[in-house]
């Protein structure tokens, strides 16, 4: 028998009282131990499952949105967000969760990185706090901001390098986020810098497959006949879809020294299209003459881009990419985003200017094909001049003396009338062929008229007008070399004017030389609009005038059009000691 059996006084009872209690507290220690251990085995099957659903994401924005809903499940977090950090150091991006469309209208502009965010951006590395709005880097919450007290942030890395951040708010059935919490969070966010990594990595493979496909199609177009504008529109098509850009220009060089926008699409692409900008002084010019890339942030306080930016414009960020040849740079690509959205990133930079030198090199093999087309086309004209002038001019000439031999021996006065006006005929004849064959072998030569003559065809043709076009006075020697650049970037942006604004179906250009050098251009258009003046280059030819001491008026023409007028003195007609 036991002692406890033997103890007839009761003396075991307190020892049995005291094992069934520190029974009791097993049992309480144990379950609170499985209870712990059943939470994190959930906390870690949300972790998992996040993990998984966030690697499986190839769709940045998706995966952006998805890393941010997983955190806040996973800690019990009301409110959640991932700030991207742009070059700048800044927010360019802040995708949330827990904030409605409504309340984040009402909030406004989205944050920059200021106050706890920034100290976050500065010092890369957790941070949990108990309420943020004690803490004294806090810079507080604009009106309409929902309440917000504990916080956890983690910084978000992609190969050791801060892609961003992920900040947590309002931690629910307690009042401050937990160690455990932050761990986790840090776990999740390696696993999201990976897929992050992922999805940039898809991202630029589509891209490139993109741009390999686009610039395929458009060497195939260029190989079967696609004009040169055709090309360039569709170049600037694709870029506008390859950069994921809302506004894209191609401004090629001209021999006046000057960038012009020959094709734009996307937002303002009617405004700006036909735009001249200097080399000098722009962003677009640097790009240029280094060969180097250009970035502008803020396009409406940047001088170097002020000049291309129209009033209210809701651009946010531009970049000029060169158009580098074989051997040369041929003008300038230009993309831009409007605000509201994300700034370029550097992969995206890289995918621009890849693009350019593809482009580069389809404007060139366009070029070259135009000018064999061109050299074909100037020998047939060559050989029908030379036919012109060997056969036909000599037979005519032939017939007309034959006439004339034979007209003092006509008998009557009738006759004699008939025979000479058939030999007028044939020398009016003669002369008009003769000026058939000085407008073939115009194109055989250099020289301002030749300029002038493909300069107006060149425009008016793409855009289905007639044109007629006038010389008085001598041209190619009479006018001096110094006037030729403004009197041809005049030109260029009349003409440019009248296809795009006058309506008409011809175009009249006279070019006078004298003691002035006068340029007209008349249409028979409706005529242009009254806010033309400070919309177009017009106020730029005034400059022009002035600058050379001449002037310059735009009044309606007699067909009921527009006139431009242009004129300034011939510094040759003095030079030559003519007016001495």
């Amino acid at each position: 028998m036991s002692e406890i059996e033997r103890d007839d006084d009761g003396a075991a009872l307190p020892q049995l009282a005291a094992a069934h209690l520190r029974l009791e507290d097993l049992l309480g220690e144990l379950q609170e131990r499985a209870v712990v251990i059943s939470a994190s085995a959930d906390r870690l099957r949300i972790l998992l499952e996040t993990v998984l659903a966030v690697g499986m994401g190839l769709d940045l924005p998706s995966v952006l949105r998805a890393i941010v809903r997983g955190a806040c499940r996973l800690v019990d977090a009301k409110y959640g967000a991932l700030g991207v950090i742009g070059p700048d150091g800044h927010l360019i991006e802040f995708v949330t969760i827990g904030v409605d469309d409504e309340t984040r209208a009402r909030i406004g502009h989205e944050p920059e990185g200021h106050g706890i965010l920034g100290l976050l951006i500065r010092e890369p590395r957790a941070l949990r706090l108990a309420n943020l709005q004690e803490h004294p880097d806090s810079f507080g919450f604009p009106p309409n901001h929902p309440p917000m007290s504990s916080f956890l942030g983690v910084p978000v890395k992609v190969r050791d390098v801060v892609f961003g951040n992920l900040y947590l708010c309002e931690k629910e059935g307690a009042d401050a986020f937990s160690e455990v919490d932050e761990e986790l969070i840090g776990a999740l966010a390696v696993a999201a810098g990976i897929a992050i990594e992922n999805a940039r990595l898809y991202d630029d493979g589509q891209r490139r497959e993109q741009l390999l496909t686009a610039i395929a199609e458009i060497n195939l177009g260029l190989l079967s006949g696609t004009p040169v504008v055709a090309a360039l529109d569709e170049i600037a098509t694709r870029a506008l879809a390859i950069a994921g850009a809302d506004s894209v220009g191609i401004l090629l060089a001209e021999p006046d020294g000057v960038l012009r926008v020959s094709i734009s699409r996307g937002d303002n692409a009617d405004e700006i299209r036909g735009t001249t900008l200097p080399v000098a002084g722009t962003a677009a010019g640097d790009a240029f003459t280094t060969g180097r890339s250009q970035r502008v942030d803020d396009p409406s306080s940047d001088p170097r881009v002020r000049v291309e930016v129209l009033e209210g414009s809701s651009t946010k960020e531009v970049i000029y990419a060169p158009l580098t040849g074989q051997d040369t740079c041929l003008g300038v690509i230009r993309v831009g985003r409007n605000k509201g959205r994300s700034m370029f990133d550097e992969r995206e930079i890289r995918i621009i200017e890849a693009f350019a030198r593809q482009a580069a090199l389809a404007v060139e093999l366009a070029r070259s094909r135009d000018d064999r087309d061109l050299l074909g086309r100037l020998e047939d004209r060559e050989r029908i001049a030379r036919n012109l002038h060997d056969t036909v001019i000599q037979r005519l000439f032939a017939v007309g003396m034959m006439l004339q031999s034979i007209t003092p021996n006509a008998t009557r006065d009738a006759d004699r009338d008939r025979l000479v006006r058939a030999v007028d005929e044939i020398d009016e004849t003669i002369r008009e062929i003769r000026t058939s064959i000085f407008a073939l072998e115009l194109h055989q030569h250099s020289g301002l008229r030749a300029e002038v003559h493909e300069l107006v065809h060149d425009v008016v043709d793409r855009a289905g007008l007639d044109a007629r076009i006038t010389f008085e006075g001598t041209i190619d020697a009479g006018i001096a070399p110094e006037v030729v650049p403004d009197l041809l970037a005049v030109l260029r942006e009349a003409l440019s004017n009248t296809v795009r604004h006058a309506q008409a179906t011809m175009v009249d250009v006279r070019l006078a030389s004298g003691d002035d050098v006068e340029l007209r251009v008349s249409d028979d258009g409706i005529g242009l609009p009254d806010d033309l003046r400070r919309r177009s280059g017009l106020a730029n030819l005034a400059q022009r005038a002035e600058a050379l001491g001449g002037e310059f008026r735009v009044e309606p023409s007699p067909s009921g059009g527009t006139k431009v007028s242009w004129r300034v003195p011939n510094r040759s007609a003095y030079q030559d000691g003519s007016h001495a």
